[in-house]
């Protein structure tokens, strides 16, 4: 506020100072922070120092926002390249995986064909040597049934001589 308290001096983020005119209905309130602002304006080279280490801080401030960017930047590059490795390792170990299931299946297969093999010879060998044992035994039960007719042809001729003989 000027010291006449007619004028308003204001400025923005972006350097400029404007001036305001002010009417005699809004004296009264200024006047009020006239005395509130005489404790606290400075000079302009006091306005510029500061100005200058508010520009600094902002500068700072920029530098810090773009190493921070810069930084998450680089974190992000650096989980992208090793969401890489754990897909393409994901990946071949999913492969070989598959592989080694279609291994197993092959070698599941190969066996399985093997046991049935093994399993048919066995049938076979089992069914030789039931039809041999049943041959054995029907030419046995031949051969007893011919011993026995002879038996009873021996007995009836002994039956025969006693029979003469008495």
């Amino acid at each position: 506020i000027s010291f006449g308290d007619e004028c308003l001096a204001s400025c923005a983020d972006d350097g400029s100072v404007v001036f305001w005119s002010i009417s005699n209905r809004f004296k009264d309130s200024f006047c009020e922070l006239v005395q509130l602002n005489e404790e606290i304006l400075i000079d302009k080279d006091e306005f510029t120092k500061k100005s200058k280490i508010i520009e600094s801080y902002e500068d700072k401030l920029k530098e810090s926002k773009i190493e921070t960017n810069f930084k998450l930047r680089m974190k992000e590059l650096k989980f992208n390249i090793k969401k890489r490795e754990l897909k393409s390792r994901f990946n071949n170990q999913m492969i070989d995986l598959m592989d080694k299931i279609e291994t197993l299946k092959i070698e599941d297969k190969i066996k399985m064909e093997q046991f049935n093999l093994d399993f048919d010879e066995m049938i076979a060998h089992h069914m030789n040597e039931y039809q041999r044992l049943q041959d054995l035994y029907e030419n046995k039960i031949l051969f007893e049934e011919k011993k026995n007719v002879q038996l009873d042809f021996r007995i009836e001729n002994l039956k025969q001589q006693i029979e003469l003989n008495r």
